[in-house]
């Protein structure tokens, strides 16, 4: 994982009733905060099994989604993004949260 450099910001978000640590830094649309839609899809979807994440930004919704698929080995999040600074970004979020690491793919 690369080491954090001074553009490097933290934030805390209320995403499905639980607070989530977000690594962002600008370069990213909306890196400073959860938008809307991701706040509804972390309340409204019920992830089950593989998993797919189109656009995963700062990481805060792969995040909420890793919670609640859980620790199964039947489960696996994939998540993908055509910003190299979101993949680093999602990567880095996952781990301060102590959720096990996405696969991220470039598109």
């Amino acid at each position: 994982m690369p080491i954090p450099d001074e553009q490097t910001q933290t934030f805390q978000a209320q995403l499905n009733g639980q607070a989530v640590t977000v690594i962002t830094r600008p370069g990213l649309p909306e890196w400073d905060h959860v938008t809307a839609a991701q706040i509804l899809l972390a309340e409204h979807a019920h992830p089950q099994g593989r998993t797919l994440l189109l656009g995963c930004d700062h990481g805060a919704l792969a995040a909420s989604l890793a919670r609640q698929l859980g620790s199964s080995s039947a489960t696996h999040l994939t998540c993908t993004d055509d910003n190299l600074i979101a993949h680093d970004c999602t990567a880095q979020t996952l781990q301060v949260n102590h959720l096990l690491p996405a696969n991220l793919i470039s598109p």
